[in-house]
């Protein structure tokens, strides 16, 4: 019975054939990159409930939140891990 091959975890950067937003195809890598953060960007204004930084008193500071996943070769994510201060604000982000 043949095994699986380990795939080990490679940082964004690295990936040779990285993955593509809808309305990013066709860019070089450093330009997809950008692309990317700016499309998951977008997506995490529009998906936020901002109602949960009013409600915690958090709008007139800045609060970092750290969010970071995994994809499969299918373009599925894993593995995501959050870090927050606020537990409700790490709630929002699963």
């Amino acid at each position: 019975m043949e095994e699986d091959p380990t795939i080990e975890d490679v940082p964004f950067i690295n990936i040779k054939n990285a993955p593509v937003f809808e309305g990013c195809e066709g860019l070089f890598k450093k330009e997809n990159k950008r692309c990317f953060d700016s499309k998951m960007k977008q997506f995490i204004q529009r998906n936020f409930n901002v109602d949960i930084a009013n409600e915690l008193g958090l709008l007139a500071e800045v609060h970092k939140t750290q969010t970071s996943f995994l994809m499969d070769e299918k373009g599925n994510v894993i593995g995501i891990k959050i870090r927050a201060k606020q537990k409700r604000l790490k709630e929002e982000m699963q």
